[in-house]
């Protein structure tokens, strides 16, 4: 096999995994792209979760709300303290 023959070879095999290597870029990047979105979209998720979270825990104690609008939450009554007279009449 003469040099230049082989030159040919070895140009058409570099020419071959080029195109291979393109290929394979261009498959990668197909499969990162749903990838990425789906990690966008997790992160936008997490943050929506995270702010509902503090709506959850305010009340119109530590926030501008209506005492309206605490819900049905049950306070506790105070315990009337014991007369000192006796019950009844005079």
């Amino acid at each position: 096999m003469k040099a230049e023959e082989r030159i040919a070879e070895l140009e058409e095999q570099v020419a071959a995994r080029l195109a291979e290597k393109a290929a394979w870029q261009a498959q990668e990047q197909e499969r990162r792209e749903p990838l990425g979105q789906a990690l966008t979209h997790i992160a936008q998720l997490v943050a929506g979760i995270h702010g509902l979270e503090g709506q959850g825990k305010q009340d119109s104690h530590n926030s501008s709300k209506p005492p309206s609008s605490d819900g049905w939450v049950h306070q506790r009554r105070r315990q009337r303290k014991a007369a000192t007279h006796a019950a009844g009449g005079h």
